[in-house]
């Protein structure tokens, strides 16, 4: 029980690190505040360079860059 009340405290802390990382983003590149961003899902994606590129270029073209 407390392995899994301490991975919802992970997850927790994981998703409040990755919105203030969007939210930096959305500062730093001048996006409009009325632009809304929605994070659908977070998933872990393992240590292959050639998958985190396509993911990453998959991203970029789905808002607009």
């Amino acid at each position: 029980m407390k392995s899994s009340l301490n991975a919802v405290k992970n997850d927790a802390e994981l998703a409040a690190v990755i919105s203030a990382a969007i939210t930096a983003y959305e500062q730093d590149s001048g996006i409009s505040p009325n632009t809304k961003l929605v994070v659908r899902r977070i998933t872990r994606i393992g240590g292959d360079s050639w998958g985190n590129a396509a993911i990453a270029e998959c991203l970029k073209s789905r808002i607009g860059y």
